[in-house]
């Protein structure tokens, strides 16, 4: 059948051909067997060609509807994983809504929280300026009574029995040791007592 159309179609193609070499440049053309044969191994070559590429194409094509088989069913799995998933999902959604409006309200908490630390940051911060500025005070207080302590302290460890008797001595001391007897008194605990008398202040210092 493939032989009976080669046959055909070099008869029609090798006719018109020769009559159109033959107006153009007055000569004949003949085909000879061997450049039939060579028409014929060319054909052969062809045809192995389109042969080639036509099973190239089909395994092409081939692979493509494997490959779009195997996707569909992993679609169709996927899908279905899906649908299982679909409740479980619905839940995260709505888990994850309550956490972002526990988090806006967490939020709010913190601000306040905030504000409120700064607050008491600031009162604190006063208070403490308020402490330095007393201690500071009570510090320079200390600072200028000191040197007194310690002159009274030395004044009093120079004190002697006779010095105590002497002042006992006196009916109406003067105010300056009047003021003495009462701030010993005072240092030792001692309760002063009604009298006025000089000796009755002084006889719980002997």
């Amino acid at each position: 059948g493939v032989r009976m159309v080669i046959e055909a179609v070099v008869s029609t193609q090798s006719g018109h051909y020769g009559r159109e070499y033959l107006a153009e440049l007055s000569r004949h053309c003949y085909v000879t067997p061997t450049s039939y044969l060579e028409l014929l191994g060319i054909f052969s070559k062809l045809i192995n060609m389109k042969k080639e590429e036509l099973e190239a194409g089909r395994k092409r094509t081939k692979t493509g509807l494997t490959k779009l088989l195997n996707t569909q069913e992993d679609v169709a799995k996927m899908q279905a994983e899906l649908e299982t998933m679909k409740p479980m999902l619905e839940e995260a959604t709505k888990d994850t809504e309550a956490t972002m409006i526990q988090i806006d309200k967490d939020s709010v908490v913190a601000e306040q929280t905030r504000e409120t630390v700064q607050k008491e940051e600031s009162s604190a911060s006063v208070m403490a300026e308020e402490c330095k500025s007393i201690a500071d005070d009570a510090q320079r207080d200390l600072n200028e009574a000191l040197p007194a302590l310690d002159a009274a302290l030395k004044s009093l460890k120079s004190l002697n029995k006779n010095d105590v008797v002497e002042v006992r001595a006196l009916q109406r001391p003067p105010n300056g040791v009047r003021m003495v007897i009462e701030a010993v008194c005072i240092m030792k605990a001692i309760k002063k007592e009604k009298s006025t008398d000089c000796d009755s202040a002084l006889i719980p210092l002997l």
